[in-house]
């Protein structure tokens, strides 16, 4: 995980690579899949919620989690944060 994106030893370009060498493999592509964000935003930001009875504290997240980001602003704009 410490090498360019671009680089032929990136889990981006291995992924792609065994993806056209394995017959029948499927690469889900999570990062170009447009249906990923509103999954998240349908499915882990209410999870989250119910799972700690709407008393979240602190809320930690990575940058790729815009969805759950946007759901979380959401409840703050909803008065239910």
């Amino acid at each position: 995980t410490a090498v360019p994106k671009e680089s032929p030893e990136s889990y981006y370009s291995v992924s792609e690579r065994l993806s056209r060498e394995i017959p029948n493999a499927f690469q889900p592509n999570q990062y170009a899949n447009p249906v990923n964000p509103d999954t998240h935003y349908q499915w882990t930001g209410p999870e989250l919620w119910e799972q700690t009875a709407g008393k979240l504290d602190v809320f930690v997240r990575d940058a790729t989690r815009k969805a759950v980001m946007h759901w979380m602003d959401k409840l703050g704009c909803e008065g239910k944060a």
